[in-house]
């Protein structure tokens, strides 16, 4: 059978043309080999209707706020991207693809789904499978740590940087990932990109491993075409996070100490003074630290463990990011941190020809916070419903004045990309701040928890100890 492809070079070019096999798989294979990543792929039931790249602009223009590109990178639709013959290298750049051609049966990404009719969408505050993670229906699979994730993605990046086709990438570290849990993700997403789907949409199966912004990273890279960018930001993320708590060691050894030294502590003048017996003493002791003061602090420490694991559960997630933006230090640099992404996503799909109301939902779902997303999302529906791209940013109430102001100017002279780009600039110097005020705070918040602790029990001690004394003379030299 033919079959009409789309597809992306190692340079990350789009590539079309015809492509001969038995199968679907089979084409996918080929292409695989000759180093192309399939994006769209059909086949071949006729003559292609070609347009012409003015009517493709025609289309654009009056379509702009119906377009879109599905968050799982696949659509519903009978478009397919074919080269054209002579089209201006700007059109091309505007629409986002070369020309468009009409078959059947045709699973759409990328460029192709770009073009694609959009059925009117829920609004997405009222929808918060849209926004959060707190109603994901997926598997309860877990236990992966920071590193993990951080190593997965930086070889990822790095394989599919390569030249290495996405199911080659995965394949090669489904058997090189330690962590079976997460291997086992990375083999599902190898059978999904060897069947030429999308990645993200395996990562959204399991969102006690993948947090929903990293599979819109993810999505936005396959809805834009970079997605071996996208791989080494969301290495950059884990990497970041990585660096924030390597100092947190220092006051987790400050606090762990207090914390299991008190149990120790605290028994011993009210035990010493007890009897004249000393034996008696210590093996009551002993009693209050096996059976009281130790349980009691184990207990505490797998609370608090357990409580943390809780609220990271994706339906906690709105909770657990209310809560923090409201933590000194921490919740600026949540804050700044999303609203960074958000534009750099913004302007990577705005320069991959996506349009407006598309890289806007796209990008609003990288956001880290989910509050901040909501915002952002309340403004997708503004844009929805007609408004403009300066009007949505002002209507959020997170950008900076500055900031609303370069991207009215990028709107009014046709340079939004590159005031995007200025605006992440922008947030980039103030996440870098909020990042050592954060680093900062951490040592503060060990060191307090040592001051707490330790004053609380020297104050305990004291009193045991003279309280004991002044017992133990009236138990046992008092005149009767």
């Amino acid at each position: 059978m033919n079959f009409l492809y789309e597809a992306v070079d190692e340079n990350g070019l789009p590539v079309f043309g015809k492509i001969d096999a038995f199968s679907e798989t089979e084409a996918h294979q080929q292409l695989q080999e000759r180093g192309l990543r399939a994006q769209s792929l059909a086949t071949s039931g006729g003559p292609v209707a070609t347009v012409s790249a003015p009517q493709i602009a025609q289309v654009y223009r009056e379509n702009q706020t119906e377009m879109f590109s599905s968050q799982s990178g696949t659509g519903i639709g009978t478009i397919v991207a074919m080269p054209p013959s002579g089209a201006p290298s700007g059109v091309r750049h505007a629409v986002g693809l070369d020309t468009v051609g009409r078959s059947a049966n045709i699973t759409m990404a990328g460029n192709a789904a770009r073009l694609a009719p959009r059925p009117t969408p829920k609004n997405p505050i009222a929808d918060p499978v849209r926004l959060t993670a707190s109603t994901v229906q997926g598997s309860t699979l877990g236990g992966v740590g920071t590193r993990d994730m951080m190593m997965l993605f930086r070889q990822l990046s790095s394989l599919v940087h390569s030249g290495m086709s996405i199911y080659g990438a995965l394949e090669n570290l489904m058997l090189r990932t330690p962590n079976k849990n997460l291997a086992k993700t990375v083999g599902d997403m190898a059978q999904q990109a060897k069947s030429g789907g999308s990645i993200a949409e395996v990562m959204a199966h399991y969102p006690r491993i993948y947090p929903e912004h990293i599979t819109a990273t993810v999505r936005a890279g396959e809805l834009g075409g970079f997605v071996e960018i996208a791989l080494g930001e969301i290495a950059v993320v884990y990497e970041q996070n990585i660096a924030l708590y390597r100092y947190a060691w220092i006051p987790k050894i400050m606090a762990g100490m207090t914390f299991f030294t008190l149990p120790f502590v605290l028994p011993l003048f009210p035990t010493l003074f007890s009897s004249m017996d000393f034996s008696a003493n210590a093996a009551l002791y002993l009693k209050w630290v096996l059976f009281c003061t130790l349980p009691i602090s184990l207990g505490l420490v797998a609370l608090g463990k357990y409580m943390g694991r809780v609220l990271q559960l994706p339906k906690h997630r709105y909770r657990r990011d209310s809560w923090s933006l409201k933590l000194p230090a921490f919740g600026e640099l949540q804050r700044q941190v999303a609203i960074s992404t958000f534009l750099r996503m913004m302007g990577r799909l705005y320069h991959a020809g996506v349009a407006p109301i598309a890289a806007w939902e796209g990008a609003m779902n990288t956001a880290s916070n989910v509050v901040i997303r909501d915002r952002l999302g309340q403004s997708y529906t503004l844009m929805q419903q007609g408004a403009s791209l300066p009007d949505a940013f002002a209507a959020t109430g997170l950008f900076a004045n500055e900031v609303e102001q370069l991207i009215f100017t990028g709107q009014q002279s046709g340079q939004v990309v590159e005031m995007l780009d200025q605006a992440e600039s922008y947030y980039k110097e103030k996440v870098d701040q909020a990042n050592g005020k954060a680093k900062f705070m951490i040592f503060r918040l060990g060191l307090l928890t040592f001051l707490i602790c330790s004053g609380s029990a020297g104050c305990y001690m004291a009193y045991t100890y003279f309280h004991g004394i002044f017992a133990f003379v009236d138990k046992f030299f008092g005149t009767e």
